[in-house]
């Protein structure tokens, strides 16, 4: 039983850690897109004039990672991951099991 616990808790915190790579990676993706974007305000097709006007701009701003996925996405990563890693090391300890004996 305490082999069973261990290896629920540490599959928990692997597939936890997987969730936060995944959304590390979008955050980073997105501080990366908006440091490398350069706004087109050039006159070459007389873009000025169409910026004169406030009510064409947006009001509202957003910082942070725009997440493409929902929570059913990580959800399900999180029980693939879970379910893998179980079934990964209890196949590993059944082996090792059998070439003991």
């Amino acid at each position: 039983m305490k082999k069973d616990l261990k290896l629920i808790i540490e599959s928990f915190l692997v597939s936890l850690a997987v969730i936060m790579l995944i959304v590390l990676y979008f955050t980073v993706q997105g501080y990366i897109t908006t440091k490398k974007y350069v706004p087109d305000v050039t006159d070459k097709y007389n873009l000025l004039n169409k910026y004169n006007d406030t009510k064409n701009l947006s009001s509202t701003v957003s910082f942070g990672s725009i997440d493409p996925y929902g929570w059913t996405f990580y959800l399900t990563v999180f029980l693939i991951v879970f379910s893998l890693y179980i079934s990964i090391r209890l196949g590993i300890w059944r082996w090792k099991y059998r070439m003991r004996n």
